[in-house]
C-alpha cells in the first residue's frame, strides 16, 4: 500500500482542482466530493501516480504536521478514496503537479473527503443504451 501509486479512476470519477480546493464527482452514483487545503494536496498526489508516501511528504513539506499522524490521515483517506471508487492502484508511477511550497507552513487540519449526497440524482449519468448493428433501428439523438 505505502509504495503502490493511485490514479483517478476514469471509469468512475472525473476531478477539478481549483485553488486549493478539489471537487470530484463518482458520474456512476452522482456523488460528489471535495477536498481543500491539505486534503487538496493530498488528492493531487493519490489521484495522479502518487503513493502513499508521495502524499505524506507533500502535506509535512506545506503545513506544520506532524509525520506520523499525517501518515494515519492519508492512509485513512486513501481507504475512503478507495471505497467510493475515486481512485484506482496502478502499476507504474505517475506525474503529479503540486503547486510550489511557499514557505509558510500553516496549521494541518486532518485531511479528509467531504461528502455531498444530496444530487444524487441529478448528477447520475443515465446507463449507456445498447448499441445495435443497424444505425436506422437506434432510438433517435436528443
Amino acid at each position: 500500500m505505502a509504495g503502490t501509486p493511485y490514479f483517478l479512476n476514469h471509469d468512475q470519477a472525473t476531478a477539478k482542482v481549483m485553488g486549493d480546493e478539489a471537487v470530484i464527482i463518482n458520474v456512476a452514483t452522482g456523488r460528489y466530493y471535495s477536498m481543500d487545503s491539505a486534503s487538496c494536496i493530498a488528492w493531487i498526489v493519490l489521484s495522479g501516480g502518487g503513493t502513499v508516501e508521495e502524499a505524506v511528504a507533500a502535506v509535512v513539506e506545506r503545513y506544520d504536521a506532524d509525520t506520523d499522524q499525517v501518515r494515519t490521515d492519508v492512509s485513512a483517506l486513501l481507504d475512503d478514496l478507495l471505497s467510493e471508487q475515486l481512485v484506482v492502484a496502478g502499476q507504474s508511477a505517475g506525474e503529479f503537479s503540486l503547486p510550489p511550497a511557499d514557505g509558510s507552513r500553516p496549521a494541518y487540519e486532518t485531511v479528509c473527503l467531504q461528502k455531498f449526497r444530496d444530487m444524487e440524482e441529478l448528477l447520475a449519468f443515465d446507463p449507456p443504451l445498447p448499441q445495435t448493428a443497424d444505425p436506422a433501428s437506434r432510438p433517435p439523438e436528443w
